[in-house]
């Protein structure tokens, strides 16, 4: 049965998972994505599915920690100083949510999300020939004992909203992750959480997607919106096209985009960097974040990922190699087998992540233009989401009842 012609926006893991959900719902579905569908942020992240990150970018603290970071060029968060009416607006909504309140309410609904996208994804993958997930847990390494006592009151609150969390010493660590020489206090680890490669997952989802008939149009570019009453058609450098139900799901752009429907929808763009040691000195068989560095480490087919920073504000690709070497600094404060010279050979990747000001992403149609739905704002939890968003939206589309109550993520929550 089919249940009308959808347009999705941007070729990303959400735009991705979107399509797969919604063609496998009955609907007939384009992609049109600025690029080729072979980069973007999805492909160069972390490969993390973490339901242990219950905790948004908005939190009490972060402002403090913004403004002492501001003055060190290799810090792991940073807000790229400009005057900007928009980055103004973000950062006074951020610093408005930055609250134990607002952590609280948006701890179970995040929970619940990564949970439910995680079982998602162990679906996706059995489907899908050849992708493995691996669901061995994350583990955060803390060099300081005031870093090891925050994350053991957060693992606290973890197994208060039901996640399984275990704080260990050095040995304990050791005995888990026999791979790794390591130099901590201890750590956190999170048996619910999982990891993957990216690239071979978002390789096979576009190929199914292709082989199912869902049409995807690379290089698209000038977009024009064709309104009367609601969105009828986007005319573009490939041509027009015309849906019943259009999806917005461009990552860093969709703002701009929603301006063009008038549609405010705050966001910022939040720079990280990644890359990959095809033969690293030493593997760890479970994937990790350095906590104080803010640095994740992921073992994909590929080889070892190590991806960090969060520089909000810079709309380009420009690498600061202060930022890259603030990220190869810290590894081997954590793991002492590796030296600097160990990343002379290795390649920068940058992507920018959308990120909304209280944390969470915007899923949901909106009012002015209800047959216009919008899933972004993700952050650092864009491919950790992915699924749970494609198959909301799905349902959205179909106008049936969310399976998750998603009201805290409603499109126009800041008109």
């Amino acid at each position: 049965m089919n249940k009308g012609k959808v347009i999705v926006l941007g070729g990303g893991v959400i735009g991705l998972c979107s399509a797969y959900y919604l063609k496998n719902s009955g609907f007939e579905v384009t992609i049109l994505d600025k690029g080729d569908f072979s980069s973007g942020t999805s492909f160069g992240n972390a490969g993390m599915i973490v339901p242990s990150h219950f905790v948004p970018l908005a939190q009490p603290g972060m402002i403090a920690k913004g403004i002492k970071w501001m003055f060190d060029a290799e810090s792991p968060f940073y807000v790229k100083p400009r005057f900007s009416r928009s980055l103004l607006d973000w950062g006074w909504k951020f610093y408005q949510h930055s609250s134990e309140k607002h952590v609280k309410g948006a701890a179970q609904l995040l929970k619940e999300l990564n949970l439910e996208s995680k079982k998602l994804y162990v679906s996706l993958c059995d489907q899908l020939e050849d992708i493995k997930i691996d669901e061995k847990g994350l583990i955060m390494y803390c060099q300081t004992q005031r870093a090891l006592d925050e994350e053991a009151a957060l693992a606290d609150q973890a197994m208060k909203l039901g996640l399984k969390a275990v704080v260990m010493d050095n040995q304990q660590l050791n005995d888990l992750d026999s791979n790794l020489t390591l130099d901590v206090k201890g750590g956190v680890y999170f048996p619910e959480d999982a990891f993957f490669s990216p690239k071979l997952f978002l390789e096979k989802l576009k190929s199914d997607l292709k082989a199912a008939g869902v049409k995807m149009v690379s290089h698209v570019d000038d977009l024009k919106f064709v309104v009367h009453e609601d969105l009828k058609s986007i005319d573009t450098n490939q041509g027009l096209f015309s849906a019943d139900q259009f999806v917005i799901s461009a990552g860093v752009w969709t703002g701009k985009l929603a301006q063009f429907l008038g549609l405010n929808i705050p966001m910022q763009p939040g720079k990280g960097y990644s890359f990959t040691l095809e033969h690293p000195v030493e593997t760890p068989s479970i994937c990790s974040i350095l906590t104080e560095a803010k640095v994740a480490v992921t073992p994909m087919s590929e080889g070892l990922r190590f991806a960090g920073t969060m520089e909000i504000g810079a709309l380009n690709f420009d690498v600061d190699q202060r930022r890259v070497h603030g990220i190869k600094k810290s590894i081997g404060k954590y793991f002492p087998s590796f030296k600097m010279t160990d990343f002379n050979e290795a390649k920068i990747w940058t992507g920018l992540r959308p990120c909304s000001p209280d944390g969470l992403p915007y899923i949901g149609r909106t009012k002015k233009l209800p047959n216009v739905l919008l899933a972004t704002g993700h952050g650092m939890m864009g491919m950790s989401l992915g699924p749970i968003t494609g198959k909301l939206i799905t349902e959205i589309a179909a106008n049936q009842s969310p399976g998750i109550e998603i009201s805290k993520l409603a499109v126009e929550r800041f008109h």
